[in-house]
């Protein structure tokens, strides 16, 4: 079991600035302030550095935290791991690159 405490180590550890943070929840069935509080703070933190916390596979009670808290709304949850890498991997483009492959539906993405 991991702690929200060893979380928080490991991503204040390893986060590189402008970099996103994905965290996969699938092998978490419980959370409680604790986690949650360490995930706001990592969303604040990570955040002021230009990133974003994604969350990915959230089991029933954490998503249940998350909405009855009203936290859901602050935090990037996606259903697979796949999908948040990708949403990662788009929002590392400088938007200009983003905005001119989004309305280039025809061409391939620019390279990184």
């Amino acid at each position: 079991m991991t702690t929200a405490g060893e979380v928080e180590e490991v991503v204040r550890r390893t986060h590189r600035a402008g970099d996103d943070v994905v965290i996969d929840l699938a092998g978490t069935p419980f959370m409680d302030c604790a986690g949650l509080n360490a995930l706001l703070r990592l969303r604040h933190e990570v955040g002021h550095d230009g990133g974003t916390v994604r969350l990915v596979a959230l089991r029933r009670e954490p998503a249940r935290v998350l909405r009855l808290t009203g936290t859901e709304r602050y935090l990037h949850v996606h259903r697979n791991l796949a999908e948040a890498l990708a949403a990662a991997t788009a929002a590392r483009r400088p938007a200009s690159r983003r905005f001119q492959w989004a309305h280039g539906a025809d061409r391939t993405p620019p390279p990184d």
